[in-house]
């Protein structure tokens, strides 16, 4: 006869088995158990993708786990207050106003006390915008429209001018007066000037090349983009080949600097951070001393990179998190705001 075992055993066997698997978690990743970013707020950049915004000693972000809630907290985190109003892009602080869209695409300003929320534009016109791609600079907002259309308007609501009426793919605001994009068919990087005129090709490409350019960043006298063609001779219509280059803004004296698959980069003080297929790595300017940072498993996307700090999304799509590494890869944690 079999004896039967003693319930206060099993939960006592089931106790010590999840201690081992905890301890076992710690000691692999340590990094990840022992600390969250919150004790780091100091060390975020002014603005963090589209939920994450600093301005001066205060955090603004958007609360996911809180209705969507818009809050302000200091970075030593001795006061966090909610705005009260529900936010689904933060576009920017000016002059103690906070600037930012709701989920149904409308565009408002709040005073950074939570007093005097107002719409400043949006579906008055019955139209189904969908109104995406805002920020804000010198007492402008600029935004786009299904990505047909660059717009900008005054922070007051009134002069709302197109800028651009062409498909793009990516566009970003330089300091130098000129909206740089990425045309969406040809996969060409363009520029125009801020109020609409001179738009100009930077760099073309050859025909048949497809996807084009996917990827730039504007760094002082030049950019840094993305480059992929076709693998010539090769009859898999998805084999391509990865570039990334440096060119000056009036496109001449292209550079090549690296030559193999890469998925995203990030240029910060005369160091390249870059994205591979399961690594994410840095590099000098010029391509050489490549050092692998972290191993992602191909699930980083969207870096960002501060004095201190790597940022990412993961491409888990299950994974909201925002997460900080360390430039050497010593310590990783998610951005957990509450």
């Amino acid at each position: 006869m079999k004896k039967e075992i003693k319930k206060p055993l099993i939960i006592t066997l089931s106790i010590l088995s999840l201690i081992v698997i905890l301890l076992f978690i710690n000691c692999i990743l340590p990094s990840l158990s022992k600390w969250t970013f919150n004790e780091n707020l100091d060390q975020l950049p002014n603005r963090l993708y589209s939920n994450i915004y600093r301005d001066g000693d205060c955090i603004y972000y958007i609360n996911s786990n809180k209705s969507s809630m818009l809050r302000r907290k200091s970075i030593d985190g001795t006061h966090d207050t909610s705005l009260k109003t529900k936010a689904s892009n933060i576009i920017g602080v000016e002059n103690n106003l906070v600037y930012y869209t709701n989920c149904e695409g409308e565009v408002y300003k709040i005073n950074t006390d939570g007093t005097k929320d107002k719409k400043i534009f949006g579906n008055d016109r019955n139209l189904k915008e969908n109104i995406s791609g805002t920020l804000i600079k010198d007492g402008w907002i600029y935004f786009t429209r299904d990505r047909n259309e660059i717009c900008r308007i005054r922070t007051d609501g009134i002069g709302e001018k197109k800028i651009l009426n062409e498909t793009f793919y990516l566009y970003d605001i330089a300091s130098d007066g000129w909206i740089y994009y990425i045309e969406y068919f040809k996969r060409t990087l363009n520029k125009v000037r801020i109020d609409g005129s001179e738009k100009k090709i930077i760099t073309d490409i050859p025909k048949g090349t497809f996807p084009g350019i996917s990827r730039f960043q504007v760094l002082d006298n030049y950019i840094y983009y993305i480059y992929s063609e076709h693998q010539k001779g090769n009859s898999d219509v998805n084999a391509y080949s990865y570039y990334l280059y440096k060119v000056n803004k009036d496109g001449k004296n292209p550079i090549l600097i690296y030559e193999n698959f890469i998925d995203n980069f990030f240029v910060k003080n005369d160091t390249i951070y870059f994205t591979t297929r399961d690594s994410l790595s840095k590099m000098n300017l010029d391509g050489s001393n490549i050092t692998c940072i972290y191993k992602t498993n191909g699930m980083v996307q969207d870096i960002q990179v501060s004095e201190e700090w790597i940022y990412y999304k993961n491409k888990n799509e299950h994974d909201l998190h925002i997460y900080g590494l360390k430039l050497d890869g010593s310590s990783k944690a998610p951005i957990i705001i509450k």
